[in-house]
């Protein structure tokens, strides 16, 4: 099983260097990470591994720049994990044996870092409580390459919660199994996306829900 690490980035290579160690530090060697950059220029600071993919352009924003990325990817299955992302040790080797044939999808825990606090974020399946809110943790769900093919790529229309979206969308059909395990660690600064625009974020999550409600009634 290749596993493809997808990582979107944009000018925070205090971060990069930590994210992409996480991944070739892990137990598992059948894998390869996709980053794509549409900041400043960050190739200088990436180590010299075959199997890291550095695509460097100008996007529309993060939903782009994952589309960007999956379209290039070669694994049998995804992750997304952003730049201040650090996946747990021996996550890979852990999915590889626990996201079996039948599984199209699975997901996890993070551990959320700030400062000296560390919160445990995520919750087990349930199709109709993601209705009402995303307890889905982006860094720790793992897709196979055949629910990508099948369900296209990733909606721009409201990029900042294009992870919740593809979760409901990918969910209405594909129930995931659920890791009761710290899958990621996930940083806590204020240069973060949901730091600096939660309104509008929490209107576009409303915008995707009423999206997908209709079909429930």
């Amino acid at each position: 099983m290749k596993i493809s690490a997808l990582i979107p980035t944009f000018n925070r290579p205090q971060f990069i260097v930590n994210a992409i160690k996480a991944i070739l530090d892990q137990d598992y060697d059948d894998f390869e990470i996709i980053i794509k950059d549409g900041g400043e220029p960050i190739k200088h600071l990436l180590p010299d591994d075959k199997r890291i993919k550095y695509i460097w352009n100008k996007d529309r924003g993060i939903t782009d720049a994952m589309n960007q990325a999956m379209r290039v990817a070669t694994g049998d299955v995804f992750v997304w994990a952003n730049d201040d992302d650090r996946i747990a040790e021996g996550t890979f080797k852990f999915v590889s044996e626990n996201l079996k044939d039948n599984d199209k999808w699975g997901y996890g825990l993070i551990e959320m870092i700030n400062g000296d606090v560390r919160i445990i974020w995520g919750d087990e399946w349930s199709y109709q409580r993601l209705l009402k809110q995303n307890f889905v943790p982006q860094p720790s769900v793992y897709w196979k390459r055949e629910v990508y093919e099948e369900m296209g790529e990733m909606d721009e229309t409201n990029d900042l919660v294009s992870d919740y979206e593809y979760w409901l969308r990918i969910g209405s059909k594909y129930k995931p199994v659920f890791w009761n395990r710290i899958m990621t660690y996930y940083t806590i600064h204020k240069d973060q996306i949901t730091q600096k625009i939660m309104a509008e974020q929490l209107r576009q999550a409303n915008e995707v829900r009423k999206k997908y409600e209709l079909p429930t009634r």
